[in-house]
């Protein structure tokens, strides 16, 4: 008996429980549904979140860049063209500053090229000349020792060492080397 009444109330549980999971609350499906709404907004909000935070690196980055750019137009503007121009119009210039440069340069290889050249005539002019002081001097130094050699014929003519033939001879041979 006792076993029958353990099994009459365990069939009772079992239909009882079988009965309560058949029948579902509304207010359950409510929870569900809202729960499962919950996680798919937060996904989405995750989402969201990640995509701000990349717009915000990416607006940083064209940010750094803005002001790398504005600082290169306003030294641009301030020390070379000295004038606001349009930023749009920056490699026009560039190239127009770049052709200004060239012409520069070319006209100054230029005048290097004629300076060398008046610098070359210059340093040979100066050689002639050089040789000509040095010749002149050379030729002063000659007329010195003829000088003193006709003073020492006209000593040994005085003193009767050599004749009157001898001292025109031999002055003759140093008039002819002056």
């Amino acid at each position: 008996m006792k076993n029958l009444i353990i099994f009459l109330l365990l069939l009772a549980s079992v239909q009882a429980f079988s009965q309560k999971k058949g029948k579902v609350d509304p207010k359950d499906l409510q929870i569900d549904s809202l729960t499962k709404i919950t996680v798919m907004l937060t996904a989405q909000l995750d989402s969201v979140t990640k995509s701000g935070q990349s717009l915000t690196m990416k607006l940083d980055s064209v940010s750094k860049d803005r002001d790398k750019y504005y600082g290169v137009y306003t030294s641009i503007k301030e020390k070379v063209i000295k004038y606001s121009f349009d930023p749009a119009k920056t490699s026009v210039l560039i190239d127009s500053l770049k052709t200004k440069h060239d012409n520069t340069f070319s006209e100054l290889t230029a005048n290097t090229t004629a300076l060398s050249d008046s610098i070359k005539v210059l340093n040979a002019e100066n050689a002639k000349l050089q040789s000509k002081i040095d010749n002149m001097a050379t030729a002063e130094a000659d007329k010195e020792k003829a000088i003193n050699d006709l003073r020492q014929l006209k000593g040994l003519l005085d003193e009767k060492i050599i004749t009157q033939e001898e001292y025109n001879a031999k002055k003759t041979k140093l008039l002819e080397k002056l």
